[in-house]
């Protein structure tokens, strides 16, 4: 098994906090379609994104790594695709 994420800011599905998602798809054309999305994460435990590792609970690591913990991430998508 691997870890995987479903957007640029981490797993909206694994978070331990709140995840906020909205969207919105439109079609265009029969071939040409628009999408935009915006996700917002706010964790219960700062620093709880990811993997711990050897470091265990967040609130346990080292001054390092807790100036680079998350408490909260954004992601902005737009694109088009165009089927042919």
């Amino acid at each position: 098994m691997t870890y995987g994420e479903d957007t640029m800011a981490g797993s909206k599905i694994a978070a331990r906090g709140q995840a906020w998602e909205v969207y919105r798809h439109q079609q265009l054309t029969k071939a040409l379609s628009f999408t935009m999305s915006y996700l917002y994460i706010d964790y219960d435990y700062t620093g709880s994104n990811g993997f711990f590792g050897d470091f265990g609970n967040p609130s346990s690591t080292s001054s390092a790594q807790a100036a680079n913990a998350v408490s909260e991430a954004q992601d902005v998508k737009a694109y088009m695709r165009y089927k042919f």
